[in-house]
């Protein structure tokens, strides 16, 4: 018995290297090996396969020459629809051009059409100045999007009302005062201030999620459901939060003359489409956003250099126009912007307000576009947001 299992030790050893020895010979012949060999250092790892020592060959760092030429190519790109005109006339034709591609982009045919609103209040919260409610909206079969509700104490309805959207972060309980964070608790100090808000967890954050960070694997899953079933993330979010702005021309309690919207960070982008593309909106005001900082292919470069891929990227947007386009359709409406200073780049900012400024003066409203620089670092701005509110929701100055 012992012969035999020497025997086998034997014959197996000697079967290994013949095998060895042909794979050798073809990595060698193919030039596999010297590629390794002069290229990146190679790092050996032995694995049991069937009951055999196998070597296998592997860089022992990343080779990121494929990023490097994916990096070249998104900088190369020129995006399609760029505003080159100089009168009303051309701005008009220009954005009944470039809307029906932004909503193909968005790949709004793939959401439902039509959803009938069914929505259900559960749960009311007295606080000292406002009243809190938390209401489940179904936007489509089965999904239903918690969300607060806050309305001042005390006041003659119908009120002006702000959709206010939540950054990555937990979600609706930081706008809504329950936690601190960068967003200064701005749905709930607004509403303090007189405004009726509305401020929703997106998908993949809050209830709906978990961290509601780039690295979440909730997030990131739920982006690739999107995509593998055809759908663009940010164009899902879009469609939810017009589903709330239309719940909210149902209650009595608010003035559907005077909507608007705001958000911070990732909420800012969001609410930036939102004025762009929903009519329904009077007034918007974006905070700690890149909108005028970088375009949309310098954004994008940031996922070849490892990070998540993060809502912010606004997938597929590249090819087709840049984030400056997107402020432009809001005009003539009211448009607020805050930066930090610490990520301005002087020369993209400038060239990005001028753009931007341009199109309000085809309409002859150049003071209805705002730009401030603060350092404050990335948060939102409150004092500022209820003045500009007062401004033009309020008051109605348009």
């Amino acid at each position: 018995m012992k012969i035999s299992n020497k025997f086998t030790r034997c014959f197996l050893f000697i079967l290994e290297a013949l095998f060895f020895m042909i794979i050798g010979a073809y990595l060698y012949k193919s030039g596999a090996i010297s590629a390794f060999m002069t290229s990146k250092p190679i790092l050996l790892i032995k694995k049991n396969l069937l009951g055999m020592n196998v070597v296998t060959f592997i860089p022992e760092y990343p080779d990121y020459s494929i990023l490097d030429w994916d990096r070249e190519y998104l900088m190369k790109l020129q995006p399609k629809f760029i505003f080159e005109g100089n009168n009303l006339t051309e701005w008009q034709k220009f954005k009944r051009s470039l809307l029906p591609e932004v909503n193909k982009i968005l790949r709004f045919e793939k959401m439902p059409k039509d959803f009938p609103l069914k929505a259900k209040i559960v749960e009311r919260v007295e606080l000292k100045e406002v009243l809190r409610e938390k209401i489940l909206l179904e936007t489509e079969e089965g999904l239903k999007i918690p969300l607060f509700f806050l309305i001042p104490k005390n006041k003659t309805f119908p009120l002006p009302a702000i959709l206010v959207i939540p950054g990555h972060g937990v979600g609706k309980i930081g706008p809504a005062g329950l936690v601190d964070d960068y967003q200064n608790k701005n749905a709930l100090y607004l509403a303090k201030n007189g405004f009726i808000t509305v401020v929703p967890d997106l998908r993949g954050f809050g209830e709906l999620g978990w961290k509601g960070v780039s690295s979440d694997p909730i997030y990131q899953r739920d982006m690739e459901f999107n995509l593998i079933v055809g759908r663009n993330p940010i164009g899902v979010l879009i469609y939810d939060c017009n589903k709330i702005i239309e719940y909210m021309f149902t209650r009595k309690e608010i003035d559907t003359h005077k909507i608007g919207v705001t958000g911070c960070s990732l909420g800012g982008i969001l609410a930036g489409f939102i004025g762009a593309l929903n009519e329904n909106i009077d007034a918007v005001f974006i905070s700690a956003t890149s909108f005028l900082e970088k375009d949309l292919r310098r954004d994008n470069v940031s996922l070849m250099r490892g990070d998540n891929v993060s809502l912010n990227s606004l997938l597929e947007f590249s090819p087709l126009t840049d984030k400056q386009t997107i402020l432009q359709l809001i005009a003539p409406r009211p448009l607020f912007i805050d930066i930090d200073e610490s990520k301005i780049n002087n020369k993209n900012d400038i060239i990005g307000y001028v753009r931007v400024k341009e199109i309000y003066g085809l309409y002859g409203k150049e003071n209805n576009f705002k730009v401030i620089v603060h350092n404050r670092g990335h948060s939102y701005s409150t004092k500022e947001a209820v003045n500009f509110f007062n401004k033009y929701l309020t008051s109605c100055n348009r």
